[in-house]
């Protein structure tokens, strides 16, 4: 293994930290079919979320007619029309993840926006319990049709229905807190927010692409950039080391001293206007990526 000092730099590119204006999520998709690629043959049909609970669901294409998929084509036949059709992932957005950010390259520097949450995908097989309600339901009506034939009771009339009629006791107040933590009460209130339906755009569509150029761009106007604003003593004070060494005496030059540092003694004995030379005169000059990242243009001199 060679050592970090053994180890030859190529290149040097620029790194810039873009913070990012809205909510930046990651997709995953870690269920899919064996020796299926990542985004082969995997067309977005629709999609829906719900923004408070930050949860999505992607209508995808299920690709059952692939030869590197294992299908039962005659159990999804059983199923009709939809299943083969579309596959539905649902996921819900997990806390903030602080240590994954998304990339750019553009072959002169590295764009980096950090990512709000991560959106894990999970196939969801609702329609197999929408089969089976609707076969059950299909088979109470056929039964209650036969129940209910004129034929067999000829003295009744139809179109009668029954009424039920429950009675329950007063709920307290601590039946009422229990309730409300109750497992079935959150389902419920959850269940309750409205799906807002998405417009899914894929990156050779014209708005993905404007929208990526903006979420990777970080050039700002004037009046969007939060610039600090401090003296220029204070700012004078950031350049110099921070070091304990007195101030020379009066005679002695501040040009003896040329190879080495100021204190920040001996600069704040000056005038500014000799500060600043001074500084300049001492300055050091590096390549960008030895340096420590700093962006010059957020920083204003008063």
């Amino acid at each position: 293994m060679l050592l970090e000092e053994e180890d030859e730099v190529v290149a040097e590119y620029d790194v810039r930290l873009v913070p990012s204006d809205g909510a930046v999520y990651d997709l995953q998709f870690p269920l899919r079919p064996r020796g299926l690629e990542l985004g082969a043959d995997r067309k977005i049909l629709g999609g829906r979320a719900r923004p408070r609970q930050r949860r999505l669901e992607l209508n995808l294409e299920l690709v059952s007619e692939s030869a590197k998929g294992s299908f039962d084509h005659e159990r999804l036949r059983s199923f009709g029309e939809y299943p083969q059709q579309r596959m539905v992932g649902a996921a819900t957005a997990s806390g903030h993840v602080a240590n994954h950010v998304a990339t750019m390259f553009n072959g002169r520097s590295l764009t980096l926006v950090p990512i709000d949450a991560m959106l894990q995908l999970r196939p969801d097989f609702s329609y197999v319990e929408d089969f089976q309600d609707s076969e059950a339901k299909k088979g109470e009506d056929m039964s209650n049709r036969v129940d209910t034939d004129p034929a067999e009771h000829p003295g009744e009339e139809s179109g009668v229905e029954a009424i039920d009629v429950k009675f329950r006791r007063r709920e307290t107040e601590k039946a009422e807190q229990r309730r409300k933590k109750s497992h079935a009460y959150l389902v419920r209130k959850r269940e309750e927010e409205a799906w807002v339906d998405l417009e899914v755009l894929t990156i050779p569509h014209k708005e993905c692409e404007d929208e990526r150029s903006r979420l990777f761009d970080s050039v700002k106007t004037e009046n969007e950039r939060n610039v600090p604003c401090v003296p220029s003593s204070d700012y004078i004070r950031m350049l110099s080391p921070m070091s304990g060494v007195q101030p020379r005496n009066q005679g002695t030059s501040v040009m003896d001293s040329f190879l080495g540092p100021l204190s920040r003694a001996e600069i704040q004995a000056l005038p500014l206007q000799s500060a600043v030379e001074e500084i300049i005169k001492r300055a050091r000059y590096e390549t960008l990526g030895r340096s420590v990242p700093f962006d010059f243009s957020s920083m204003r001199l008063c």
